[in-house]
């Protein structure tokens, strides 16, 4: 009698000191958040000047031209280039753009907003958005310049970038383990909508910047395109440290990565994108 007894008060202890912990943690909060967004190379190519992932040649308002179209587009393009580097003539080799292009690491901020069952329990929304840039170099080979007394081709790199601006809403659980009385350790997976927004390509040369999308009707309307954002669904996980900061407040590190679709105009990729974050819940 006196083990069952004993038995039921350490249910009822237990269940009490549950309560106790889940009404300490229970509740509503919203965190800031600060990261390094790391994004799939998958997309980089679409900014790789050679024309192939683009699917229409007039999109929001725009031509896309490939770095031989738009080097090539006017002789006043054509004389100022080759007079800056004091060549006869140019021509784009076959292989002239890159086809590894990669995104930049970039920094990214956003806002999580947290219902909290319990210390290890807690249903999360976070958003995040971020600028990114892709980078990379393409050839020209230029004919007739001093250069090629002592070199039978005179190629030369130039930059190529690819601007865009992210948006990512992620839906999650997060369900932690107690490494100590002050740090969890956590898992979180979820799913995700995001949204890409095309901002511009560009190619450097002759000391100036030439955009690859320009107006679709007249050359001269470099200004004429209206940026679109496409959207996607994803899913993936998170995990990383959470750091018990007392009254309700909480610190964590957290990687996170997510297989998402990505629409940059009418073309689609899959990847994973990921990010690293710290975070501060009040």
């Amino acid at each position: 009698m006196k083990t069952r007894l004993l038995t039921l008060m350490l249910i009822i202890s237990a269940f009490c000191g549950k309560a106790q912990d889940d009404e300490e943690y229970r509740g509503f909060s919203v965190g800031f958040r600060l990261g390094t967004y790391l994004a799939s190379k998958n997309t980089a190519n679409f900014y790789n000047g050679s024309g192939f992932y683009q699917t229409g040649v007039n999109y929001a308002g725009v031509s896309a031209y490939t770095i031989e179209d738009r080097l090539n587009l006017t002789p006043q393009q054509i004389s100022q280039i080759n007079n800056y580097y004091n060549s006869s003539n140019f021509q784009i080799p076959y292989d002239s753009s890159p086809m590894n292009m990669r995104y930049n690491p970039a920094f990214s901020v956003g806002l999580d907003f947290r219902y909290r069952l319990n210390r290890f329990a807690s249903y999360i929304l976070q958003i995040q958005t971020t600028k990114l840039v892709a980078s990379d170099q393409f050839t020209v080979q230029f004919i007739g310049t001093p250069q090629q007394i002592n070199a039978q081709n005179d190629i030369r790199l130039f930059s190529i970038t690819g601007s865009e601006q992210r948006f990512q809403m992620a839906l999650g659980y997060r369900q932690g383990w107690e490494v100590n009385e002050l740090i969890d350790f956590f898992i979180q997976p979820g799913i995700t909508f995001s949204g890409v927004k095309v901002n511009n390509n560009q190619i450097h040369i002759a000391d100036q910047n030439l955009d690859l999308f320009i107006g679709a009707y007249n050359p001269q309307q470099l200004q004429n395109y209206t940026p679109q954002t496409r959207t996607g669904f994803g899913g993936g996980f998170g995990t990383g440290f959470e750091f018990e900061l007392g009254n309700g407040h909480s610190f964590d590190l957290g990687f996170y990565t997510y297989r998402e679709k990505m629409k940059l105009w009418e073309t689609e990729f899959v990847g994973w994108n990921k990010s690293l974050t710290a975070t501060f819940y009040y």
